[in-house]
């Protein structure tokens, strides 16, 4: 039994490799633009929140927020927002 990426995905990465660096800085400096502008936003609104380091994604705490109900679980606060 062998185990590889499907046909497309290894086609992909071929793309991939063969595209200019000046691709990788582009995406890098915009996912960057995006991240502090969604940073910005948790902080200014009251969230706690680790930056992210390399990954698209990141945990926001609300347990400091001012909310009307009382002792909200994350799914909770997720339906209610």
């Amino acid at each position: 039994m062998t185990i590889c990426a499907p046909t497309p995905l290894q086609a992909a990465a071929i793309t991939a490799l063969e595209l200019p660096p000046s691709y990788y800085t582009d995406r890098t400096r915009d996912y960057q633009q995006r991240r502090d502008v969604m940073m910005g936003y948790l902080e200014e609104n009251g969230f706690r929140a680790n930056w992210p380091e390399g990954a698209y994604y990141t945990m926001a705490d609300f347990s400091q927020l001012q909310i009307p109900q009382v002792a909200l679980d994350d799914v909770e606060f997720a339906l209610w927002l």
